[in-house]
């Protein structure tokens, strides 16, 4: 019996050992004031605390155990104890990112005509400059022979130019293009500078520099937003050079994160049409996360 008495008097004594208080203060990660009145729990138990007004708390746990801290309208925390007796820590508050300049797209495509093997890759990532995104693509199209169609290019979005009573801001982007098109063993090298202009208007204007080979001209387009039930972007464009013309045409129509276009071009003796289909991501930065 005596024995007993010992054994059970060592288990307490060791569970009340194993017992530590802990103190702290939790502040905001977004300005690093404190935070009152956060929730702050033993994981696994019933046991808790809160945070006062100045937001230092004090809760007695086990050295072993894990804290969490919990706010409304904050991203619940979790730290381990690890015997220490002071953990100051931090919440940060919870974010919605709509992120429509962070996306990454995958596309199989086919050429009808000429080169009915082809892939295509797109990206949209924010500069954090005043709203500015960047938009890039790369598309490239084969018959697994002496035929292929490269096309490359990059654009500045968002950047504003001044106020109208008439069309409101008024914005632009500033576009660079590279083809080059290997057909019947000739090739066709086009570069063009484009800027694309909206406002509040349902269409977007495209004017812009072009070279083909040894010409040169302007290219005008256009790109318009089909609303419901529809749900696409038409966009055409046409480059004037002194002996040729080059036709660029696409209907693009997302379903979810699938995205589909059909597009059309014509430059000389080389014309294809082309259907893809492709699945988008998006993508968030660390702080964007609502996790730590």
């Amino acid at each position: 019996m005596r024995n007993i008495l010992i054994i059970i008097l060592t288990l307490f004594s060791i569970s009340a050992f194993s017992q530590i208080t802990v103190t702290g203060i939790v502040l905001s990660e977004e300005d690093s004031l404190s935070v009152p009145g956060v929730s702050i729990t033993e994981k696994g138990t019933d046991n808790t605390a809160q945070a006062n007004i100045d937001g230092f708390y004090t809760i007695t746990v086990k050295d072993t155990s894990v804290l969490i801290f919990s706010f409304v309208g904050m991203v619940t925390r979790e730290v381990s104890v690890n015997g220490r007796n002071v953990i100051n820590t931090t919440l940060k508050p919870e974010g919605i990112y709509e992120a429509w300049d962070q996306k990454l797209r995958f596309f199989i495509n086919s050429g009808l005509i000429e080169n009915p093997v082809g892939g295509q890759f797109e990206f949209a990532v924010p500069t954090f400059i005043n709203g500015l995104s960047l938009y890039g693509n790369c598309s490239y199209q084969t018959n697994l022979k002496e035929n292929s169609y490269l096309d490359a290019g990059l654009r500045l979005n968002g950047v504003r130019l001044f106020h109208s009573s008439i069309f409101n801001y008024v914005w632009v982007g500033i576009e660079s293009n590279y083809r080059h098109i290997l057909v019947n063993n000739s090739t066709i090298q086009i570069i063009s500078f484009e800027s694309i202009w909206w406002s509040s208007v349902p269409f977007d204007l495209i004017v812009g520099y072009n070279q083909i080979n040894n010409n040169s001209g302007i290219v005008l387009g256009m790109e318009y937003w089909i609303p419901k039930p529809i749900y696409a972007t038409v966009k055409g464009k046409v480059s004037f050079l002194k002996e040729l013309l080059e036709y660029q045409a696409e209907i693009r129509k997302s379903f979810g994160r699938f995205n589909s276009f059909v597009k059309y071009y014509s430059v000389d003796s080389y014309s294809e049409l082309s259907i893809g289909i492709g699945v988008e991501f998006t993508y968030f930065f660390k702080y964007q996360r609502n996790e730590y």
